[in-house]
């Protein structure tokens, strides 16, 4: 019997770079663009990632992406 259940990670790829990763296979599946400077995260849970990230203006604010799309369904300032 084949497992067909998906998972995900994130990694960061550089200085305003991230990466969802297929975890399974380990392929890069959607990347995407940092508002700010990173302050914490990235952490998965389930099929959303949380982070936090520091804007130019000093605003710390957090965001949560929809996995694999890589989509912002929720931000929040910190």
């Amino acid at each position: 019997m084949m497992n067909n259940e998906k998972i995900y990670s994130v990694a960061v790829a550089g200085a305003d770079k991230m990466n969802i990763i297929n975890a399974m296979n380990g392929t890069v599946v959607h990347s995407f663009t940092l508002q700010g400077t990173l302050e914490t995260g990235p952490v998965v849970a389930g099929d959303r990632c949380t982070y936090v990230v520091k804007l130019l203006n000093g605003e710390r604010r957090g965001y949560i992406r929809k996995l694999p799309q890589g989509v912002v369904v929720a931000s929040f300032k910190v």
